[in-house]
Formats: structure tokens, sequence, C-alpha cells
């Protein structure tokens, strides 16, 4: 639900003076971009590790098969300890279908759940939700940024935060060298320190948020070549928030 209309009291209720509080539709999952890296190889085993879009690392295996003539394989991860029982243990899983797209390689619907903790400062309460995957090759450049920028020389970029308890969705611009590092030229006093890795496709750093004002804290992602993006993640006090790396 996004908004309510009072169009007549009800019984013992008035028609104003009364405050209704309505949360977004996705207030209670996580609002993380989930990442990991996946190893294929010759013989159909897949290998993959990573974090969840709510900061949970997470490792897996499995081996491809051909169903109807497409190669897919099958995901399913145990999460997260539970102590009250009957409660239903967290878990993750879906199918992987490799398939030629124009933003992915290989793609699949994820079903997700989080019991309700006892533990923990990010969501206690749990959820059940379900996250699109999609995945691509990625190839180490011989020279220059792993991205496509407009100019190798002197490129610049921008770094979006979302979620995370942070106010707003505060965006920051960076110069990038030929060797991927990275200098922050933006504004907003946030002490952004980012490395993209050219050989593992991996992003880390860390940032300090000032709205509302909180520890530096560290966020981690990959370069998702294909849609010449950098994505990932880190965690607020009680969310996990979403980075975005767009070159310019």
């Amino acid at each position: 639900m996004t908004g309510l209309t009072i169009t007549a009291e009800g019984r013992g209720y008035p028609a104003s003076g009364t405050t209704v509080t309505i949360d977004p539709p996705a207030a209670g999952l996580p609002a993380g971009t989930g990442w990991a890296t996946m190893t294929v190889s010759e013989s159909g085993s897949v290998t993959m590790a990573g974090k969840l879009g709510d900061g949970t690392a997470f490792s897996a295996g499995a081996t491809i098969s051909a169903v109807n003539g497409v190669d897919r394989f099958a995901v399913y991860l145990p999460l997260y300890k539970t102590t009250s029982k009957p409660t239903a243990p967290g878990a993750i899983g879906g199918a992987i279908t490799f398939e030629p797209n124009a933003g992915s390689d290989c793609d699949g619907t994820l079903s997700w759940l989080k019991p309700a903790q006892t533990t923990g400062a990010l969501y206690q309460a749990g959820f059940v939700t379900s996250v699109i995957i999609e995945g691509a090759r990625y190839a180490e450049p011989i020279s220059g940024p792993a991205l496509e920028f407009s100019s190798a020389a002197g490129a610049t970029g921008s770094v979006g935060f979302s979620g995370g308890n942070l106010t707003g969705s505060p965006t920051d611009t960076i110069a990038v060298s030929n060797k991927d590092a990275m200098t922050e030229t933006g504004s907003i006093a946030d002490k952004l320190k980012l490395t993209m890795n050219a050989k593992s496709g991996l992003i880390s750093g860390s940032f300090k948020p000032q709205a509302p004002i909180l520890p530096t804290t560290s966020l981690s992602g990959i370069l998702y070549q294909k849609g010449n993006v950098g994505v990932g993640q880190f965690l607020g006090p009680s969310q996990s928030g979403a980075v975005q790396l767009t070159p310019q």
C-alpha cells in the first residue's frame, strides 16, 4: 500500500486529527545489492562466493546439467540460525540458466527466506522474498580501467548510495586513473575510499555517511562489465544499503 484516502469517518473514529503511517513496500527487506563471483570449469562444475543483499557471506558449488537442451544448475543454501522451534530454517534457492541476453549470460530467480531472529542488528523480524540474479563473463583488461569510461585519460564517474539508514540518496564523484585507482572529487565530504581490482573484478572501500552522521562504513561489490557498472553494498545500523559506480 502506498496511499490512503479517508472519505468518511468510521464509527468512533474522527475524519481528521489522526496520523496514519504507511511503511514503503520494501521497508522490511534488504536494500543492499547482493554480489558474487562465479567460476565455471570445463567439466561443468560451478563455484560461487559473495554476499547476499543483507550482508550475509556465502559460498556454493553445483554442477551444470542440460534440461531440454538448456544448460542450468540448481542452488540451495541453508542460511541463518534460529533457536525458536519449530521455526523453519532460513535458506535461499532456485535455478540459474545459461542463456545469452542483452544484459547477462545467465539468470534466474531465487526464493529467499530469513526466519525471525533474537540476535543480530539487521532484519531480526525476518522476511520472505524473491531476488533476480544475473551474471555475465568478466574479462581482465589488458590495459586501462576494467569499465568503459568516456576517456581513459582523466576518466570520471559517479558513486551513488541508497538505503542503509541514510537520509536521501547521496551521490559522490570520482576520478579514475588507467590503473583503476580512484580519487574522490565530490563535495559531500564523506571521505570516500574506493578501489577497483581489475584482476578479480571486485570493488572494496569505505565511506563516512554524513546524513545521518555514522561511523566509517565498509563497502564491497563487483564490476559488471556487460552493464558497464559497478554494484555492491554497505551495512547501516539496522538496514543494508546499495552502492553503484557509474562511469561518465
